[in-house]
Parts: C-alpha cells; sequence; structure tokens
C-alpha cells in the first residue's frame, strides 16, 4: 500500500481507537462556541520517531477529519506550493478517488507538482540570500548566484562549488518532498484542503541583516502569516501545523489568529523528548500550550508551567529581548530614517507589503 492510498483510505474510528484521550479533547474542544483554529505545536520538525510518523501521517490528517476541521495550513512556503497548484491537484486527487482520473494520470499529476516545486526552489536559491540552515554552506555563500561569481575569481575550487550545489539540492529538495509530501498531497489525499502558508520573504537574511532571521521571522513574520491563514481559511476551522515556538509569544501567530479563537496542543514524541526539548530551549513564555500530547505513551496532559517558565525573568529570555529590539527598529515610535535604513539592509521577496513592517506589540 503506498503513502497515498494509506491518507485515500482513513478511517476516523481507526486513528481514535489508537489516540482516545487525543481525539476525544480536541472533538469537544473545537466544538466550543467561536473556536476557529486548532493550533498543532510541532516541536521537532525532524525527529525521526514515533513524533514524525505521527505528524507526517494518517493519524493527524484523521484527527482533523474527526474534529470536523475541513482546512490545514503547514509550515511549508506559499511560493513552492501555491493556492492555486494545491487547488488542482485537489481537483485531481478527487477526481482520481471517484475513478474520472486513471492511477497514471494522479502519478503524473504528482510529478508534475514535484516538478514545479523544483523549478521554484532552484530559481529562488539562483538569486537570493537563504539560510540553508548549513553553518558550511551559509560561511561560504548567500546565493548561487555568488557561488558563480566566486567560482570564476577562483575564490573557490569548481569542486567544492559543485559539491556546494550537490549538498544544497540534497538537503532541500529531497527534504521537501519527504517533509512537504504527507502534509500537503497526503492531507489533499484524505479529503482536507491544504494551505502552505509560510512565506520566503520572512525567511531571507542577508549577512547585514539588523536582525537576526529568527527575531524577524518569529515577530515580523508570524502577524503576515496569520493574516494570510485567516484569508485562506474563509471562516472554515483550520489546522495549523506549526513550529510551537510560533504560538508562545505576544506579536506572533496565534496572538495575531486570537487567542480566544484557538485551541493549542504541543505534541512530543514521549516524555523524555518533552522533558528535554523544553529544558534544553529555555524560555519564558507569553502563552503556554491548552494541552501536551506524548505520542508514544497516548497520553494527554497539562503543560507542566515550570517547563515554560525556565528563564528567571521575562527579561532575560532572549527571544522577548528580541522582540524589543524590534519595537525599537521597526515600531511605531521608530526613528523613521533608522527604520527605513534597517529596511534596505533586509533582502524580502520583490512584492512584499512594507507595511507589515510596522511592527505593533500585541
Amino acid at each position: 500500500m503506498t503513502i497515498w492510498e494509506e491518507f485515500n483510505n482513513i478511517d476516523e474510528r481507526d486513528y481514535q481507537a489508537l489516540h482516545p484521550e487525543l481525539f476525544a479533547y480536541v472533538k469537544e474542544a473545537m466544538a466550543q462556541p467561536g473556536k476557529q483554529y486548532l493550533l498543532i505545536g510541532d516541536t521537532d520538525h525532524n525527529n525521526e520517531t514515533d513524533l514524525e510518523k505521527f505528524e507526517k501521517g494518517p493519524a493527524l490528517a484523521a484527527l482533523f477529519k474527526y474534529a470536523s476541521i475541513p482546512h490545514i495550513a503547514v509550515e511549508t512556503a506559499r511560493e513552492l506550493a501555491t493556492p492555486e497548484d494545491l487547488s488542482l491537484y485537489r481537483w485531481k486527487a478527487a477526481a482520481a478517488k471517484k475513478g474520472i482520473l486513471s492511477a497514471k494520470g494522479i502519478e503524473k499529476a504528482e510529478q508534475g507538482f514535484w516538478q514545479k516545486l523544483e523549478t521554484a526552489w532552484r530559481k529562488w536559491v539562483g538569486t537570493h540570500p537563504h539560510n540553508v540552515e548549513r553553518p558550511d554552506f551559509d560561511q561560504l555563500v548567500e546565493n548561487l548566484t555568488e557561488l558563480a561569481a566566486m567560482e570564476e575569481r577562483g575564490e573557490v575550487t569548481p569542486e567544492k562549488a559543485q559539491d556546494v550545489r550537490r549538498r544544497m539540492d540534497e538537503c532541500w529538495i529531497n527534504d521537501k518532498r519527504e517533509y512537504t509530501g504527507p502534509q500537503t498531497l497526503g492531507f489533499i489525499h484524505a479529503g482536507l484542503r491544504v494551505t502552505a502558508a509560510d512565506s520566503w520573504q520572512w525567511r531571507n537574511v542577508k549577512k547585514s541583516d539588523p536582525l537576526s532571521g529568527f527575531a524577524r521571522r518569529i515577530f515580523l513574520g508570524d502577524r503576515e502569516v496569520a493574516h494570510y491563514i485567516a484569508a485562506q481559511a474563509r471562516g472554515q476551522k483550520t489546522g495549523v501545523i506549526y513550529g510551537a515556538s510560533h504560538f508562545y509569544y505576544d506579536g506572533a501567530m496565534s496572538t495575531r489568529l486570537g487567542r480566544d479563537k484557538c485551541v493549542h496542543v504541543d505534541i512530543f514524541a514521549d516524555r523524555d523528548h518533552y522533558l528535554k526539548t523544553m529544558m534544553n530551549d529555555e524560555m519564558f513564555t507569553d502563552y503556554m500550550p491548552d494541552r501536551v500530547y506524548l505520542v508514544k505513551e497516548k497520553k494527554l496532559e497539562m503543560p507542566d508551567e515550570r517547563l515554560y517558565r525556565l528563564a528567571k525573568t521575562r527579561d532575560n529570555d532572549p527571544r522577548q529581548l528580541m522582540k524589543q529590539v524590534i519595537v525599537r527598529t521597526f515600531g511605531q515610535h521608530a526613528n523613521p530614517v533608522t527604520k527605513a535604513k534597517a529596511i534596505e539592509k533586509m533582502d524580502v521577496a520583490p512584492d512584499m507589503d512594507r507595511a507589515w513592517f510596522n511592527y505593533e506589540p500585541a
């Protein structure tokens, strides 16, 4: 059975029996008046354990269906998977399920989706600075155009340049398929409407950027992303699968979606993963999740407040301090000249609405 067949044939009751506490809580919580968004705090994108199987598999899709949540927003760049591309694939997946489109036809549609994604990725990374999350890449080159110029000037050997290109492809194209696939195409096969909600405009970081990529992404980008998710939701109940830190702070995503509209569950592989993750990522959060789910133990629990208050004070937490820097740099009362110069140093998408830099803390 292929992964798509597994998603195609979901029976929510099977997965409800495997995760009874989580399914019961989410169904009841999301049925309360005014609740629109289920925030699934993904605490470790690349955790190759029960957590990864759960968050990328049919069990999570079954949870959304069980709780009558038809629309899902995932942490994938919308420039890679546009609403038009996802809608077209959704139409073809539905046609295949009805027997209107052959198995060969849906296979061709999937190949076309990945081909378009790869083309979009290569075009972007060819000309834009990008944090590739690999220190050896970041120290060597900001983008492939710069790499070609360095190679031509003899500053890097052809062998080294080719090795960087190869590893970029392996780390990103393959990762995009592996991570994007189940949470976009797989969820579509489960009958869900999927939105790639993230944007590259917040991920690109020049070496001259006055703010770290993390600071700009969390405290500026989340405002725009939340706005985009709300627009794409079209009033429907929506599941939001993102890194949990996007939900913890004033001004971040959950604040902008509306805390009173959200049910927030952080997920961890098991209790050990929960403790290690939180203790190694010391922070003072503005908001804690409503519940924590331990996948291996199948236990739904109240969050341990001590783990979410590890920083001695709010002033000691680096993310809170970064937020203060952003308010001074881009807030309504920031010096206009300083603000303009800071924005000029940033590399953002050509269609970026500069109004998002008028930061207003929640």
